[in-house]
């Protein structure tokens, strides 16, 4: 990046010195030169740093790892490279490192493999290429190159017959959710042409949910049409299920429930669910804070009572007690504080009197199913009854939320984390966005403006099920008991959301990540800090009440 050729030397020289540094920071610095190397015209030596480092591996598993880095790196690169290296190689070294999976790579491009002259011995050591010692690749010869060396062989499609996956993806692309099948869309082209720059050859077929005749247009579609990605409505999945698609078609709806199909056998989820939401939250908070006392005060609704029910039978099945619960009426803001002070027991003499502390609450966290901007209004009136020391759990609700915002007020917010399944910062999310940018310069996205390119929570789903759907290669007969068996065997995907899974009856689930309210939306949560912050909270709270007592104490013995 500096263009100083002369450090990338010092640097390369040091590495090479220091062989005590783990092979594997060692290995992943020789792919970064030879990276380098390539970029600049030196194909040579591009080469020769590889080899002499593979050489040097400790054991078969270290040298695994590093063909495997090493091929993810050569479907990245840029043709051009690619063809001066296999060029260079030619056909020496069938069973060598690198030069086997420089030419596997060619081949997969559909590029000759041609030979090179010799490299006469005028020239410098460092300009000589290495001699395709067969130095045996131990992972990768043996079976085609893999997205993922984890995965069972018999997901990954076969490249080379050229197999063409289909998949048909329902959403709203007219009407009030118009926009949100947009996105989704979006983020499934965006998958498509990772996939296909990776020598995958795929095919979406979209159909608008909104259109008069959509079942029957999906379920005219070809028998290779196998798996069908959608709806976004609880009521579009039913009226999917009762024209019988789900029985001819593998159907992953996103919605957070089935509607009271039965998941893994009816058809399977691609969606986080409440539940999820739930166990995030009380992983965190039992888990990584050490709290085993909750308490939950929800609103007079049907979102937010179901959220309860669900918090408070999750909670019971991790041996969390639930110390207290209370409601409130969502549209009357007056009687909150009144709620409020249900929830922690004030006592009627102690209201408003703020020269007595109050008794400590019996629990360290209170869940609060209700949407951002109530919740603002809501946490407030927790630290009007010193309530600062306590945890506050929101759903997804206020990740949603923050996702947009700006100038958060965070004050009664620095104890609260909330789930989500979209964070930008992760590599597979920057993939995608990088991905929607280009699409949006080449004028190939549905949309006007910056929107259209933004990548967000609709369009990782897209992409997420593009790339998990095209892996599964399911066959047309398909047993539900076997597609939960490929589901339960599927890992390492290269989700930009939060990972789903799924264990052996089809039950998806997805470990969310977790944020906290912040001045400019929302960060990771780091959980040693919120621990220390709740410790050192709970102590001023403690010491305030003793204080109290030891004061009214020398009072009365007055």
């Amino acid at each position: 990046a500096l263009d100083r050729p002369d450090l990338v030397e010092t640097h390369q020289a040091w590495h090479a010195a220091h062989t005590e540094l783990p092979y594997e920071v060692r290995s992943q610095a020789a792919i970064a030169f030879s990276e380098i190397y390539g970029r600049n015209g030196d194909f040579v030596r591009a080469v020769n740093v590889l080899a002499r480092m593979h050489k040097q591996a400790p054991d078969k598993a270290a040298k695994a790892a590093m063909e495997n880095a090493y091929t993810l790196r050569l479907r990245e690169m840029p043709e051009a490279e690619v063809q001066a290296l296999a060029k260079l190689v030619g056909r020496s070294g069938a069973n060598a490192f690198p030069h086997a999976l420089i030419q596997r790579e060619a081949q997969r491009r559909g590029q000759p493999v041609r030979s090179e002259a010799p490299a006469r011995p005028s020239l410098a050591p460092s300009q000589q290429l290495l001699a395709a010692q067969p130095a045996l690749l131990t992972s990768l010869l043996a079976q085609s190159v893999r997205i993922r060396s984890d995965q069972p062989a018999d997901i990954i499609p076969n490249q080379k017959t050229g197999e063409v996956v289909r998949i048909a993806l329902a959403l709203p692309l007219s009407g009030r959710f118009a926009p949100t099948g947009w996105k989704v869309l979006r983020g499934a082209g965006a998958a498509q042409a990772l996939l296909t720059a990776q020598g995958w050859k795929v095919e979406l077929k979209a159909i608008n949910t909104e259109a008069p005749d959509w079942r029957d247009q999906l379920a005219a579609l070809p028998p290779d049409f196998r798996v069908v990605g959608g709806p976004l409505q609880v009521e579009t999945f039913k009226a999917m299920e009762a024209a019988g698609i789900t029985g001819q078609r593998t159907v992953f709806a996103f919605v957070p429930d089935l509607g009271g199909s039965q998941e893994g056998v009816t058809a399977w989820r691609f969606f986080p669910s409440p539940q999820d939401q739930v166990r995030a939250l009380l992983s965190l908070a039992v888990d990584k804070v050490g709290i085993r006392s909750v308490a939950v005060l929800a609103p007079r609704n049907r979102f937010g009572q179901r959220m309860a029910e669900i918090f408070q039978a999750e909670a019971k099945a991790r041996g969390v007690r639930v110390a207290a619960s209370a409601t409130y009426p969502p549209d009357d803001h007056p009687r909150w504080k009144q709620s409020v002070a249900q929830l922690l027991k004030v006592p009627d003499s102690f209201r408003g009197n703020k020269s007595v502390p109050l008794p400590m609450p019996d629990f360290g966290a209170v869940f609060v199913p209700e949407d951002w901007a109530q919740a603002e209004l809501l946490v407030s009136n927790f630290h009007f009854y010193e309530g600062d020391h306590l945890v506050f759990l929101g759903p997804e609700l206020w990740s949603v939320a923050l996702d947009n915002a700006k100038d958060v007020d965070d004050t009664y917010f620095q104890q609260a984390v909330c789930p989500g399944s979209w964070w930008p910062e992760t590599a597979q999310a920057r993939a995608l966005q990088a991905k929607l940018t280009e699409a949006q310069h080449a004028g190939g996205l549905q949309g006007e403006g910056p929107a259209a390119a933004q990548a967000d929570f609709w369009a990782g789903l897209g992409h997420d099920f593009v790339q998990m759907a095209v892996r599964l290669n399911m066959p047309g007969d398909a047993t539900p008991e076997l597609m939960n068996q490929r589901l339960a065997g599927m890992k390492g995907l290269p989700y930009s959301l939060a990972p789903i899974t799924w264990d052996a009856k089809g039950r998806a689930s997805e470990i969310l990540h977790i944020f906290a309210p912040r001045k400019e939306g929302k960060i990771l949560v780091d959980a040693d800090a919120l621990r220390q912050a709740v410790e050192k909270s709970k102590d001023r709270r403690e010491r305030r009440i003793k204080t109290s007592h030891n004061i009214r104490k020398a009072k009365e013995s007055q």
